[in-house]
């Protein structure tokens, strides 16, 4: 299944910090997701629901599996490879 709020546009507050969520989406992993990094100011959080795999980040892979999450930060180069034999 695949979720995708591109429109979300939904704003947190924590003391001073501000969070705005504009971008969510829910989706299985049954193929490697590319190499990839974004702009300023722009941190992804994975949350990994079920399944497991590598997160591969800076060039330093992590295993990963269900119940984990993670955070990347602004230009930081990560990839996901799922493992096909358990989906992420």
């Amino acid at each position: 299944m695949n979720i995708d709020l591109i429109e979300a546009k939904i704003s947190l507050r924590f003391g001073n910090l501000n969070i705005s969520l504009i971008r969510m989406n829910h989706s299985v992993i049954v193929s490697d997701y590319p190499k990839h990094s974004h702009g300023r100011r722009f941190y992804e959080f994975h949350y990994i629901e079920s399944g497991s795999g590598k997160f591969i980040c800076s060039g330093t892979e992590y295993p990963v599996e269900s119940g984990m999450l993670i955070m990347t930060g602004p230009f930081i180069v990560h990839e996901q490879i799922t493992d096909l034999s358990n989906p992420m």
